[in-house]
């Protein structure tokens, strides 16, 4: 009786598995008409809602990017951290007190659709909606500080602050739905059909959604070119954003062709990426997804400042982030690579078992310590978790690991009965990291509070000076380090594996997050 081995058998599973998706898709080289050009790209979940003020998912940003373009967007093309450069904005100007921010549009950008040009009108209404409650805009935070939008001209809009923040709102504008701008129009007239139809800017307009397997994008013949940027007239007729879900068969499909552009999600990936031939693997410049280690500060054993450094002096960061795999960074700061100020300098808690063991002596745990780690059982956090504790028992530490439903994660860790868990985070201002340690924060997972930590980091997001500005978050990052209010095991960085004939795809730092825009045929 002839049978398959476990080899054979898997490879068959996947490549019944890739037929599925691409008859379902129907997007095939053959499939589309000799006249029209196509990028095809790997969507790891079906989108959610493409409206910017909702964004919940890296498929939904993958969208919204390549339709809705932002008044400004951080340059993924320089080194990180990455700067504040205008889009739509043909330039901007910070008032002496950091208070006013006034932006000046370029002229002629139209919409999609048939809504016409952009104009002011357009960009004071796409902000104030995050700041409207009936919208429930999932950027209405970033808006807090926000005093006026006004319109001053057609082409001129003035955000006035409510104190000299200029700095940190531009941050915030630059990343991804708070400062995309849609058109006024569009929003009122299609109503809550807006979510699954936007209507942006950006070089392709959206066509269709086939719930659970594509989202189809189509050229907009009328873009304007976004020209300080060099894209110029998109070089695709179309963009097909295939649904797949498993990282295995969404390589199988790049590697017969039938995908362009994978982003990469699981930790073996990088290794069979690296085996297909006619491919190249490109990486986003800097790491984002911050796994964060966050002590409960509000009972002991965690509420020990020796506690916190023995297990801090428990970790050898750098082999962890060797053995976590080519996607992950050491970087052991309270902000990640990517942001205003980031820095690692101040760690200086190097791998030193002894030490870790005379710390918890001093801190009264000379014979062990019991914790809690609870932790969701998704992306990369369990690897992160089990590489910690397995550091940590080393030392005398018996580690107990609870696995929660991701669903009710953030609220099981709010209300602070676990010694630790581990959440990761992409963060593109330092604000948004350093919500995470001001008393009362939602964000503030640590449970920790301290007036002057709080003070600073209110000086630091008020600061309309860069230079002092700068300083400032350097000093924030200093002080967290000092008290390891957390412990940084490691970042990933995005990577993602590209077809040959592809060129100009370029890797924004957030898992399987591309820009399209500037994609062209390889020459």
């Amino acid at each position: 009786m002839s049978g398959i081995d476990g080899g054979e058998g898997m490879r068959l599973q996947r490549t019944i598995g890739l037929l599925l998706v691409l008859f379902l898709v129907g997007v095939s080289v053959g499939v589309l008409s000799a006249e029209v050009t196509a990028l095809r790209v790997r969507l790891a979940a079906d989108v959610v809602n493409l409206d910017p003020a909702q964004l919940h998912t890296a498929a939904d940003r993958l969208i919204a990017q390549q339709v809705v373009e932002g008044l400004v967007q951080l340059d993924w093309t320089q080194e990180a951290p990455f700067p504040v450069k205008p889009r739509i904005a043909e330039s901007y100007e910070v008032s002496e007190d950091g208070r006013e921010i006034t932006f000046r549009l370029n002229r002629g950008i139209q919409f999609h659709g048939g809504y016409g040009e952009l104009t002011a009108e357009d960009v004071v209404f796409s902000l104030s909606r995050h700041m409207d409650p009936t919208v429930g805009s999932q950027e209405s935070s970033n808006f807090n500080d926000v005093e006026d939008i006004q319109l001053v001209d057609s082409y001129t809009v003035k955000v006035v602050l409510k104190t000299p923040s200029a700095i940190t709102f531009l941050s915030l504008l630059a990343w991804q739905g708070s400062g995309m701008i849609v058109a006024k129009d569009a929003v009122e007239e299609l109503g809550d059909s807006f979510q699954r139809h936007p209507i942006g800017t950006g070089p392709y307009y959206f066509s269709e959604w086939r719930p659970g397997v594509e989202v189809v994008l189509k050229k907009f013949e009328e873009y304007w070119g976004a020209p300080s940027w060099g894209f110029g007239s998109p070089a695709y007729d179309e963009i097909h954003a295939l649904i797949i879900r498993e990282d295995t068969l969404a390589l199988d499909a790049l590697e017969t062709g039938e995908v362009d552009v994978v982003g990469l999600v699981e930790k073996p990936s990088m290794t069979r990426a690296q085996g297909i031939p006619g491919i190249k693997l490109v990486s986003s410049l800097g790491g984002s997804w911050h796994h964060i280690v966050f002590f409960n500060h509000t009972k002991a054993p965690m509420n020990n400042l020796k506690v916190r450094q023995a297990l801090a002096h428990a970790l050898d960061l750098g082999k962890i982030a060797d053995r976590l795999g080519p996607m992950q960074n050491m970087y052991p700061s309270p902000f990640n690579q990517v942001c205003f100020g980031s820095t690692d300098e101040y760690w200086e808690y190097d791998y030193s078992p002894d030490r870790a063991r005379e710390l918890l002596a001093e801190a009264g745990y000379a014979d062990g310590l019991e914790i809690n780690f609870i932790y969701p059982k998704v992306y990369m956090y369990e690897d992160v978790v089990l590489e910690v504790a397995n550091a940590w028992t080393q030392i005398g530490v018996d580690v107990n690991l609870s696995v929660i439903e991701y669903g009710v994660y953030k609220k099981t860790i709010l209300e602070y009965d676990h010694d630790i868990c581990l959440w990761s985070m992409t963060r593109f201002a330092p604000f948004l990291y350093a919500q995470s340690y001001i008393t009362g924060s939602p964000q503030n997972y640590f449970g920790y509070s301290n007036a002057a930590m709080d003070e600073l980091v209110a000086l630091a997001a008020r600061e309309g000076n860069q230079e002092k500005a700068l300083d400032l978050w350097k000093r924030v990052q200093k002080a967290i380090t000092k008290e390891v209010v957390g412990i940084y095991p490691a970042e990933q960085v995005a990577w993602a594996a590209i077809s040959d004939a592809v060129d100009g795809v370029i890797v924004i730092p957030f898992s399987t997050l591309v820009d399209l825009a500037g994609a062209h045929p390889a020459q």
